[in-house]
C-alpha cells in the first residue's frame, strides 16, 4: 500500500469526462496522468478546456492512442467513457496490463461481454466499477439504514422509479445515444441502468425472479429504444417498476413502499443543486371517526449535508475516493452489482422483443 495518488489514464474526451476531471481534482487522492482521444487535437482541446475551469499543476500527457494509455507505466487505473459498443476490448486490455477500471454505463452490449469484463478484472486482481455516482452518496447509505429499520417502512413490497429527459431535434438527429452501433440500449441503458440499480438497492441487491419489458415508442424502427417501461417481479410477491425516456421532461425519482410506510427521493441520480440532500419518510394513517375520514400524514424528512455538484463532498468525488480505496483492496461487490444490473437490463430488452415474461436464473 502507498499514499501516492492514484494515477488515471482516460480513454476519450467525452463530455462526461469533464465531470471526471473535476472529481479527480477535488478528491485530493488522484491525478490524471495520460489521455488519448480520436486525435491529438481533440485531446489537447479537452485538457485546455478543463484547465481553464479546474486547473491542475501537472496536466496529463497526450498519448498517441488508447493502447499507449493502457500500457503506460505512469497509469494505475483507466477511466473508460467510450461509447458502450467500443468498451469491451479496452476493459480487457486494461485488465491485461494490470490497470483498475472505472467504466461508464451501461457497461456492455451483452451479458457475455459483461461477464468477460468482470472475469478479466477479477483474474488480474484489479478493481472493476461502473460510474454510477449516486451509489457513493451519503444519502444512499442513509436510505439503506432507513430500509433496514422496520420502524420506517416495514417490509418493502413495491419500488417505483423514473428517469427521463426531453430530447430536442438535434438530440434525435445527431446524438450517439440514438446510434445502434454505439449505444444499442438507447434510453434503457443510458437512463434505465440507474433505475434498475435503484430498484436493486431498495430490494437489498436481490435479483428479481422474472421481468417484463415494453418498448413504448416502436415507431422509431430499428434504432435504439427512446421510451421504455419495465416490471421486475421478486420472490414473495414483491415488485418494482421503472420508466425511462428521451421523450418526457426531466424527472428522476425513486419511491419505496412497504407494509409500514414509504420513502421518496425526487432527485436520486443528480441531486438538486444545493448542499442538502433529502429523503422523505411517511407513515400515513387513516382514521374514521363518525362523519370524519381522517387521512393523516406522519413521518419526517431526513437530510444529509452533501453538495449536489462540483464540491469535495459531492457524490462523484466520493466515488473517486472509494475507488482509490478499492484499488488497494479490490471489492467484489462492485463488479457483481454491475453484472446484476446488466442481467436485468438484458432480460427487460429480451422481454420487450419477445412480448413475454423472462425468468431469471441465478
Amino acid at each position: 500500500m502507498t499514499d501516492r495518488p492514484l494515477r488515471w489514464g482516460v480513454l476519450g474526451a467525452a463530455v462526461i469526462a469533464r465531470k471526471f476531471w473535476q472529481a479527480v481534482r477535488l478528491s485530493d487522492c488522484s491525478t490524471i496522468t495520460a489521455i488519448a482521444a480520436r486525435d491529438a487535437e481533440r485531446a489537447q482541446q479537452f485538457i485546455a478546456d478543463c484547465q481553464s475551469r479546474f486547473p491542475v499543476v501537472a496536466p496529463p500527457q497526450v498519448l498517441r492512442d488508447y493502447q499507449q494509455v493502457v500500457e503506460s507505466p505512469d497509469v494505475d487505473a483507466i477511466y473508460i467513457p467510450l461509447p458502450t459498443g467500443l468498451r469491451l476490448p479496452w476493459v480487457l486490455a486494461a485488465a491485461q496490463h494490470g490497470k483498475h477500471v472505472l467504466c461508464e454505463k451501461p457497461c456492455a452490449v451483452s451479458n457475455a461481454d459483461m461477464l468477460a469484463m468482470v472475469t478479466a478484472c477479477q483474474q488480474a486482481g484489479v478493481q472493476f466499477m461502473d460510474n454510477v455516482m449516486f451509489m457513493h452518496s451519503q444519502r444512499m447509505q442513509k436510505l439503506r439504514d432507513l430500509l433496514s429499520d422496520p420502524q420506517n417502512v416495514g417490509s418493502v413490497q413495491r419500488v417505483a422509479t423514473q428517469f427521463s429527459f426531453l430530447g430536442d431535434d438535434s438530440f434525435f438527429s445527431g446524438n450517439i445515444r440514438n446510434q445502434t452501433n454505439l449505444e444499442p440500449w438507447g434510453c434503457l441503458g443510458d437512463l434505465g441502468w440507474y433505475c434498475i440499480r435503484a430498484c436493486l438497492l431498495a430490494m437489498g441487491d436481490e435479483l428479481p425472479v422474472a421481468v417484463r419489458g415494453r418498448l413504448l415508442s416502436p415507431e422509431t424502427g430499428a434504432g435504439p429504444p427512446v421510451e421504455f417501461s419495465g416490471e421486475l417481479f421478486f420472490a414473495g410477491g414483491r415488485s418494482a417498476s421503472l420508466y425511462c425516456s428521451f421523450r418526457n421532461q426531466n424527472q428522476q425519482w425513486l419511491h419505496v413502499s412497504g407494509t409500514g410506510g414509504n420513502l421518496w427521493i425526487d432527485d436520486f441520480v443528480l441531486p438538486w443543486f444545493g448542499n442538502r440532500l433529502s429523503i422523505r419518510q411517511r407513515r400515513p394513517s387513516f382514521n374514521e371517526s363518525g362523519y370524519d375520514f381522517n387521512y393523516e400524514c406522519h413521518g419526517q424528512d431526513w437530510w444529509v449535508d452533501e453538495y449536489g455538484n462540483g464540491h469535495p463532498t459531492a457524490q462523484e468525488v466520493r466515488l473517486i475516493r472509494r475507488f482509490v480505496e478499492c484499488s488497494r483492496a479490490p471489492e467484489a461487490y462492485w463488479p457483481e452489482i454491475s453484472r446484476r444490473t446488466q442481467t436485468i437490463m438484458q432480460a427487460l430488452w429480451d422481454s420487450a422483443q419477445s412480448d413475454r415474461d423472462i425468468t431469471l436464473v441465478e
